[in-house]
């Protein structure tokens, strides 16, 4: 079976499938892709991102914050980020933890492995679970 790879990301569309001999243009043969409509959502993608018009995604959760502006909305995938993180801007964020594969829902939890510390601006952590070990 061959899966459409709509966003080009290697990862295709489980909802649609070819039988096929040959490999079609734009399919592959991983059906795992989270959203084929965008080609940073996919298994092993990005695990954060800031949410607006334009949405932004990171490795990291400091690159998030680094970039991010007053009252963004910060959402991090079900994962672990081994990382220190230093909230040192007179700014307010928002963080939504514990996003699955597609960001469509929040039911998990978002785990940072390092330190934490908060030294201007406010985070507020509105759905979901942080951990910090």
């Amino acid at each position: 079976h061959w899966y459409p790879d709509f966003d080009g990301d290697n990862y295709g569309n489980p909802a649609i499938s070819l039988w096929q001999c040959t490999q079609p243009a734009q399919y592959v043969l991983d059906n795992t892709d989270c959203n084929d409509n965008d080609a940073n959502i996919y298994p092993g993608g990005p695990t954060v991102r800031i949410k607006k018009a334009t949405t932004s995604y990171y490795s990291a959760l400091q690159s998030a914050f680094d970039s991010a502006t007053n009252m963004d909305i910060i959402q991090n995938r079900t994962a672990v980020l081994t990382e220190d993180l230093l909230l040192n801007r007179n700014i307010s964020i928002v963080i939504k933890a514990g996003y699955n594969c597609d960001y469509s829902s929040n039911s998990g939890l978002t785990m940072v492995n390092g330190n934490v510390m908060i030294n201007d601006g406010l985070l507020i952590v509105e759905e979901g679970t942080l951990q910090i070990q």
